[in-house]
């Protein structure tokens, strides 16, 4: 074989494992999307408050955490190992629904609260890392790549969700006979959340066999270095990069970036369907998950062009405008009480919001050898969920001095921040 030839071949191979990593992303994010989506309602049918709301995902947020700084370690001693990884990631999934559809009381929320980070979480770091390995040249565009199917995930997850229980309702009505009419008749016995999640399990175990065919043989093209001691030599890295001024600045920032977003995806759907007498918009589950969908994923067509020109041009000249332009119509919500014009603003955010969070990944990437690429992220990720576990605690304190809306005031002072700072800290550019 000549070196054209092998060329091709790697080129090929990058490009089927960018591809099934991406579908593998649509699917992850679309579980637990489906599930966020429904958490509100879950929250509500039980006669729980907005503090209860909040703890669950304060929860969320700490195991996370916890579970992501110990995966960077593992998925870096592991290399050979990522496709078990991922595809466990997937059966852990239908895990969630099943103990969703059986949760008998508030208590067995918390065990949902606990599971439900960790899937995603998971799948990011050895995702990311083969990605960042094989897309050395174009990091931007590959992980943007791998971001548009979190983003198409994330759009459809809860809007066909809702679409799932209107189905079940209507065809209850046509009365079908036989097996399936004793199914139907079974899930409609069911509150809605509860069927819906009958429903998801099956379904997230097909994608597991999906995960495990193409992605199986997925390990890490950097061969194991012969003076690393185990545990040890993570320790070590881990201590150089919280030592490093520039990783820590990167580190506050994505922090500050992500728990923007996840005050977004957090509140939106509470703020969308909440009374008007309490401080909502009392809209329905339908625009519920509209609003929840666009903003987190209406930019999946923007993804490979952003990633694309932070590759060209620089990560700082795409991610300062994108934030400051986000944290400017955030504030604006606060203004507005009109359904049709906060869905237009949650739009306009969609083009950007989670792409930003790829970006970054890259600019830290960017910093760092391929080598310590799953413990690099492990501590960054895994960080910045441990802070901001507090920010739904935040948020509530907000809300409940200021008002429902005066979260997205809060939230703008979020994406506010990792803008300045990231203006003054001295990244090395890509390539």
């Amino acid at each position: 074989m000549n070196d054209n030839d092998q060329k091709i071949q790697t080129q090929s191979g990058a490009g089927f494992t960018l591809t099934s990593l991406t579908i593998g992303h649509f699917l992850q994010h679309y579980l637990v999307t489906a599930i966020l989506g429904l958490l509100p309602t879950v929250v509500a049918s039980m006669g729980l408050g907005v503090a209860y709301f909040s703890l669950l995902h304060t929860i969320r947020y700490l195991s996370g955490g916890l579970v992501t700084c110990l995966t960077g370690f593992i998925v870096d001693k592991s290399g050979n190992q990522w496709g078990l990884i991922l595809t466990g990631c997937m059966i852990l999934g239908a895990i969630l629904f099943a103990v969703l559809a059986i949760t008998p009381s508030a208590g067995f929320l918390i065990i949902i609260a606990i599971l439900v980070s960790i899937p995603g979480q998971v799948w990011h770091i050895p995702a990311i890392a083969a990605i960042s390995q094989r897309f050395e040249k174009n990091r931007g565009f590959g992980l943007s790549i791998h971001g548009v199917g979190a983003q198409v995930g994330a759009l459809t997850g809860p809007i066909a969700t809702g679409g799932i229980i209107l189905g079940v309702s209507l065809w209850a009505s046509i009365g079908p006979s036989g097996i399936v009419g004793k199914v139907i008749d079974f899930l409609i016995s069911m509150e809605p959340w509860r069927s819906v999640s009958v429903i998801y399990i099956i379904p997230t175990l097909l994608t597991a066999i999906l995960v495990w065919w193409s992605l199986k043989n997925l390990k890490s093209v950097i061969a194991n270095d012969p003076n690393d001691e185990g545990i040890k030599s993570h320790l070590n890295n881990a201590k150089s990069l919280l030592s490093n001024p520039i990783i820590l600045s990167l580190v506050i920032i994505v922090f500050l970036r992500n728990t923007a977003f996840n005050s977004l995806t957090e509140w939106v759907p509470f703020y969308l369907t909440t009374p008007t007498s309490e401080g909502g918009l009392g809209a329905t589950v339908m625009a519920q998950g509209i609003g929840l969908g666009i903003v987190t994923s209406l930019g999946f067509f923007m993804a490979p062009v952003l990633g694309v020109l932070s590759d060209k041009f620089g990560r700082k000249a795409i991610l300062v405008p994108s934030m400051a332009l986000i944290a400017v119509l955030t504030l604006a919500i606060v203004f507005v009480g009109e359904i049709f014009v906060v869905l237009t603003i949650l739009g306009i955010i969609g083009l950007f919001s989670y792409t930003l969070g790829q970006i970054l990944q890259a600019l830290v990437l960017d910093q760092v050898d391929s080598g310590i690429a799953g413990t690099t992220l492990g501590l960054v990720l895994g960080i910045n969920q441990l802070l901001g576990s507090v920010s739904p605690l935040i948020a509530l304190w907000v809300s409940q001095t200021w008002g429902l809306v005066a979260v997205f005031s809060y939230t703008s002072i979020l994406w506010a921040l990792p803008c300045l700072i990231l203006i003054v800290t001295p990244v090395k550019k890509v390539n």
